[in-house]
């Protein structure tokens, strides 16, 4: 039987961060190298010129029986004949002007922002246009594309997946039990987007008005250049409450959450948003803003980008218990990069009509 050959294009070769796309991407390559009925590749830019030119295509890719172009916009520097597959997260691009706002930008930044969001919106709209099939990665995208481009057909829906076999409980993680020193945790980018802003004024009500004096908050990932974090921690006074870890592998960010008691996620705005699941994977509490990722789990406790809304939601966390087997259970049946990858390999069956199981395989 003759092998489904899938290339998958990855514009930057390095990895930013340990979540996002780029290790989406990545995680999900590995995923669908280890079934024996896929000859799958990854496809990088040129790296000839700098900036953006490095995540130009400049080889034809017909030779491949699928494009699997999971950064929509790439697809525009891909010369190829053959049946391409988008992925779509958001589409805040056709909106830049939603992107800047309270950013801390000069005019010619801002000038300069909105520019590049805006052609880059012409890209994914090239990119969909020659697309035989379109994935979105929640409901929410679902909806918010089919409005915007009404013929765009049947759109799937499949989730980021994330690694159950890195986020799970670690028994040989000894968390503090005195409920007077609670650990918060907040993973991701670290910038005015993502409510950090805010996670700090809740940091800062919980130790003026409800008495929380030893609560301590524990910050990792890339902090954005137009959001100054130390800036933001010292005129607070928060500077004994806060710790920057900075950027963390997976195995490092799984111990992060299993030492911690109650992971945050103020997020004001998120096409998905994988943190709040593998911190649940993990077993810790989660308070998060209401993105597309936390609504199927009742056990995470939805909250309001507002500093009071996030202060309940910790309060509440306080005393709450999770039913933790069976957390794992959807988890690793719906949200596991081993069911995501199962879920794109039938697309791609679909895509191709060709009848090919899918081999279920150890960890």
């Amino acid at each position: 039987m003759d092998k489904i050959k899938v290339a998958i294009l990855k514009g930057r070769r390095e990895l930013s961060g340990s979540s996002g796309v780029d290790f989406f991407i990545l995680k999900l390559y590995e995923e669908l190298k280890k079934t024996p009925h896929l000859d799958i590749n990854l496809i990088y830019g040129n790296y000839v010129f700098p900036g953006i030119f490095k995540f130009l295509h400049f080889n034809n890719l017909d030779r491949y029986d699928i494009i699997h172009n999971p950064v929509p916009g790439l697809g525009m520097f891909v010369r190829t004949r053959k049946p391409i597959l988008t992925t779509v997260y958001d589409d805040a691009m056709f909106n830049p002007r939603m992107l800047i706002e309270n950013l801390n930008l000069s005019t010619y930044q801002k000038y300069k922002f909105y520019l590049i969001k805006k052609l880059w919106s012409f890209g994914v709209t090239y990119d969909i246009s020659r697309s035989k099939k379109i994935v979105a990665v929640s409901k929410e995208t679902k909806l918010s594309y089919e409005k915007r481009f009404p013929n765009l057909g049947k759109i799937e829906v499949i989730p980021p997946g994330i690694e159950t076999n890195i986020f799970k409980p670690l028994a040989n993680v000894k968390k503090n039990k005195n409920k007077n020193n609670l650990r918060l945790f907040y993973c991701g980018r670290l910038c005015f987007r993502k409510g950090i802003d805010v996670l700090l004024d809740t940091l800062l009500i919980l130790k003026n008005k409800h008495g929380h004096k030893n609560f301590k908050l524990f910050l990792a990932g890339t902090v954005d250049p137009n959001f100054n974090l130390v800036d933001e921690i010292n005129k607070r006074g928060l500077g004994d409450s806060v710790a920057y870890l900075g950027a963390k592998t997976p195995e490092e960010l799984a111990v992060e959450y299993n030492l911690s008691d109650i992971f945050v996620f103020p997020s004001r705005l998120d096409s998905y948003g994988i943190p709040p699941i593998e911190a649940l994977s993990c077993g810790i509490k989660v308070v998060s803003s209401n993105i597309p990722s936390v609504n199927p789990f009742p056990e995470i406790i939805k909250v309001e980008t507002t500093a009071e809304s996030i202060t309940e939601g910790i309060l509440r966390a306080i005393d709450k218990s999770i039913n933790l087997k069976l957390v794992q259970v959807k988890i690793e049946k719906n949200y596991s990069i081993k069911a995501i990858g199962a879920s794109y390999l039938n697309l791609y069956k679909k895509m191709l009509s060709k009848k090919i199981t899918y081999t279920k395989y150890a960890n």
